[in-house]
């Protein structure tokens, strides 16, 4: 193995990276910001609104055949589709839902394959524009914030506004309005500008020239194999970031150029657009902030036309509604639907305890800031900002992980691209020697289970993408949640309370994966390694963190058909013992809990003697999302369940002493 000392690692860093990276960027989009600069000044000329119009769509047809040729045809024919749809409910006062729709079911259709699976994700991006344009569109229609559905021109001129329609971002109807009226150019608009891209040109070079290089160029800090392994999680993670954070300044410096992103004020404009926050990003006080400050436009229209939309079925529901809308836009990749999903639960309960911890103390460690009228006792004492730190430094380890899901090696990455606003990528823009990272000429293994010595001559390699069988498998999840949610809402004999309703939605899962999954492994075991049906290829796939389920384990074997025959019937079961009120539905409980409990402890205990030998120790997906998360939660879980069957039981059961002694008493 051949690495660059530090000193040589810095000679070659200018001349071999950072130059050529800020060099190919500039050429890649010099012409669209010279397409942007020409529709402003064009606008300036005192045009009819129906020419200026056409003149951005023109614009924004040419930026997109620059960027995409032929391809971009889907993203026309998705304009033309909401335009059709928008005219039909012209009288209509859902026309955003109606667009909503339409929007889901195109994305849908085509995230099946029904269009070519590379060049849809090249279309991504400028789809997701587009897509959240004429939903905003349709809403503002609805609340009477535009007055009357836009002419054709107006509409696609919107769609295809020049500034946007590439990198972004999302601006309202009103915004591309007030662009297209052509105000003047001012000193503080070039300002603007000029910031804007020179920041985008150095968070590239950052990603690229920085981010992969950390550890231990950057900061000499160095370690064991675990904490090898966090540290290139790390750096995966500010890679990925600095890879956000450049095309939201390059999308503020294109749509400031094109004449949006401005407040009025009593004497000039204001150019204060503002696509993403890093500090508060890299620095952070919560996981609220993070996602909050990650890309500013679009976190308004999630919470302003999908979260206050789906506020009525409740704020838990509300808050899967808006992550599963935002992975919808994404793409079903299964690294960002992960990712969006791991967000809406951590945000969720970090919100949560934040807020009664907050109350409880009376101090500000709410997950925003408090105003500075806050009725907190506590504000700025050393115990607040003990407190805040702390829930900062894990939030950092949760981007730390997050991010280290876009460096795992899986076989669809040639499909996908990670960053849903990165329309086109850099993949020539100058790789530094392959000597800044350690590189090894080791022949690639036959297989991708551990211990690395196995010999399995049977198996089969997936065809289906990782990504594919996770999203398919998380999204029959959350069909079920989402059902359960609804029916515990509505069959209930009485009402139930949210925390009861989560915990219905629970055991629908468990039943769900108890029965179909692991009653497949009890069944199909010893033809998993040869098989490809979808859930044979789920089990290999799963296997890549414990490879004990294709060895045959006597253990697994045991534990799984057990798992299937009984804990799979009985959480079922206890789904519509609580929907009825049937009196066994606390015992119920609390066997099935107890019983995943023991299961998962021997689970874990039994890896634990044989030295965590079946798996990569300490890898970001294999070992700990797989094999520690996922399992994790049969331990967490149950457990808060057998305390509040116990709970429940204990209380039965004083109330039945306590009518036994007062019956008793009458008696003597």
């Amino acid at each position: 193995m051949a690495t660059f000392s530090r000193q040589e690692f810095f000679q070659q860093l200018l001349q071999g990276c950072l130059l050529p990276t800020a060099q190919q960027g500039l050429d890649q989009i010099w012409l669209l910001l010279a397409i942007c600069l020409a529709c402003r000044l064009l606008w300036r000329l005192g045009l009819p609104s129906y020419l200026k119009h056409a003149s951005t769509v023109a614009g924004g047809f040419f930026s997109l055949y620059h960027f995409f040729q032929l391809h971009m045809v889907w993203v026309v024919l998705l304009s033309l589709l909401c335009y059709l749809v928008l005219f039909l409910c012209r009288h209509s006062s859902h026309r955003g839902v109606f667009l909503s729709v339409t929007i889901l079911i195109y994305l849908l259709m085509g995230e099946m394959h029904m269009v070519d699976t590379v060049t849809w994700h090249k279309m991504r991006g400028a789809q997701m524009i587009v897509a959240m344009k004429a939903v905003s569109l349709g809403f503002d229609l609805d609340r009477g914030e535009v007055g009357a559905v836009p002419s054709p021109v107006e509409f696609m001129g919107y769609l295809y506004f020049v500034g946007t329609i590439v990198f972004g971002p999302w601006i309202s109807f009103h915004s591309y309005l007030q662009a297209v009226q052509g105000r003047p150019l001012s000193r503080r608009w070039l300002q603007k500008v000029a910031r804007s891209l020179a920041l985008a040109l150095l968070c590239l070079v950052l990603s690229t020239c920085v981010g992969p290089y950390l550890f231990p160029y950057f900061i000499p800090l160095d370690g064991d194999r675990v904490l090898r392994k966090w540290l290139r999680a790390y750096e995966s993670a500010v890679s990925f970031h600095f890879s956000n954070y450049f095309v939201g300044f390059l999308s503020e410096a294109t749509a400031t150029l094109a004449g949006a992103g401005f407040t009025e004020e009593k004497d000039h404009l204001e150019w204060d657009l503002t696509v993403s926050k890093p500090l508060n990003v890299e620095l952070p006080r919560s996981m609220v902030e993070v996602v909050t400050s990650w890309n500013l436009p679009m976190s308004y229209w999630l919470n302003n036309y999908v979260f206050k939309n789906a506020l009525r079925l409740g704020t838990f529901s509300a808050v899967l509604v808006t992550y599963a809308a935002s992975a919808l836009l994404h793409g079903f990749s299964f690294h960002l639907a992960a990712v969006l999903l791991s967000l809406a639960f951590i945000t969720y309960v970090e919100h949560v305890l934040r807020k009664r911890l907050a109350r409880i103390l009376s101090a500000c460690i709410l997950s925003k800031r408090c105003p500075p009228d806050c009725s907190h006792q506590h504000r700025l004492g050393l115990g607040v900002r003990a407190l805040n730190l702390l829930f900062g430094a894990l939030a950092i380890f949760h981007l730390a992980y997050l991010g280290s899901l876009f460096d795992v090696d899986v076989d669809d990455t040639t499909e996908e691209q990670v960053f849903p606003f990165l329309l086109f990528s850099f993949p020539h823009i100058h790789t530094p020697p392959s000597a800044y990272k350690d590189m090894t000429t080791n022949a690639s293994p036959v297989h991708p289970y551990w211990p690395r010595h196995l010999r399995l001559d049977n198996f089969v390699p997936n065809d289906c993408p990782t990504w594919h069988l996770l999203a398919g498998l998380f999204s029959i999840s959350g069909v079920l949640v989402v059902t359960t949610w609804l029916l515990s809402g509505h069959a209930s004999v009485i009402p139930l309370g949210t925390w009861r309703r989560l915990s219905l939605c629970w055991f629908a899962v468990c039943g769900f994966i108890h029965l179909v999954i692991e009653g497949w492994f009890s069944l199909y075991h010893e033809e998993l390694l040869g098989d490809q049906a979808i859930l044979s290829q789920l089990w290999k796939e799963y296997a890549k963190g414990d490879s004990r389920y294709i060895l045959n384990d006597s253990f697994m074997i045991c534990m799984e058909t057990i798992t299937a025959c009984l804990w799979g019937p009985l959480s079922l079961w206890v789904v519509i013992a609580f929907l009825r009120q049937q009196p066994l539905r606390f015992v119920l409980q609390l066997v099935v809990s107890v019983g995943q409990i023991y299961g998962d402890v021997l689970y874990f205990l039994t890896e634990h003697r044989e030295g965590f030998q079946h798996g990569e120790l300490g890898h970001p997906l294999y070992f700990w999302f797989y094999f520690v998360f996922l399992n994790a939660l049969w331990l967490v879980l149950p457990g808060i369940l057998v305390l509040d069957s116990i709970k429940q039981l204990a209380r039965a059961q004083s109330t039945l002493d306590a009518k036994a002694t007062k019956a008793k008493s009458k008696q003597n």
